[in-house]
């Protein structure tokens, strides 16, 4: 209904539903209720590293987000994102198992948030500043572009082009679900339309912040994107 264009790797399984409850009169708390979703063979993995790879050529770049399902093998996963990394710009928005193998691939962007790098990297992330270094040491592993969202404090960008923070529009949050991804899918758009680091990170702090003005995940209008965005500060230190 969207115009979207959609491609799926069917495997053995139902998928699974998660569900996300919000009382949008206490500041948009939220509950998540996830199911840990069907188990996945190496075949799965073979399966969906074809279809991926069939769409690298026409692609500006490709994102591999979410958990993995249960059981995943981690060989079979390493060896997909292995490959996408050598044929495309690939980012990762991911955590624990998942962003360690990533992290070993050595793709070209990671989008994290503060508690997901701690995790990675073995150290506190409570500050800008401390996200700056531990964007740093993943950039000494070979990647290129890292980004660590704050919640309320921004996010931060390490990159070729320089140290970018860009502050968190002010807003009053409705929910926040799906605005990680929202960043991302702001971040990846612009960074497609002009290589402008400082805006693109500017672009994706007003896409997450329009989501949480909204309940339903990546449900906002174009034009609240827009307003936030000029509302944006991004500070950059090259």
């Amino acid at each position: 209904r969207e115009g979207l264009a959609c491609a799926l790797t069917p495997i053995d399984g139902e998928t699974r539903t998660c569900t996300s409850i919000v009382n949008p009169d206490v500041g948009g708390e939220t509950t998540q209720i996830n199911e840990p979703g069907p188990a996945t063979t190496p075949g799965d993995w073979a399966h969906l590293t074809k279809d991926a790879l069939g769409y690298t050529a026409e692609a500006q770049a490709i994102c591999f987000c979410g958990s993995l399902p249960p059981a995943s093998d981690p060989d079979a996963v390493r060896g997909c994102l292995s490959q996408l990394a050598s044929e495309t710009r690939l980012w990762v928005d991911t955590s624990g198992d998942a962003l360690r193998l990533a992290a070993e691939v050595q793709p070209y962007g990671i989008k994290v948030n503060q508690h997901e790098i701690g995790a990675l990297i073995g150290m506190d992330v409570p500050d800008a500043s401390a996200a700056f270094r531990a964007a740093s040491m993943l950039r000494e592993r070979g990647i290129a572009c890292v980004v660590v969202t704050l919640g309320a404090a921004g996010a931060i960008m390490l990159s070729e082009q320089g140290r970018f923070h860009a502050e968190a529009p002010p807003i009053r949050a409705l929910s926040t679900v799906g605005s990680g991804d929202s960043f991302l899918a702001g971040l990846v758009y612009g960074l497609a339309a002009d290589e402008d680091h400082a805006a693109a990170l500017g672009l994706a702090a007003a896409v997450g912040a329009a989501n949480a003005l909204t309940l339903g995940a990546g449900r906002f209008d174009r034009s609240t994107a827009d307003r936030l965005r000029a509302a944006a500060r991004v500070t950059t230190t090259v």
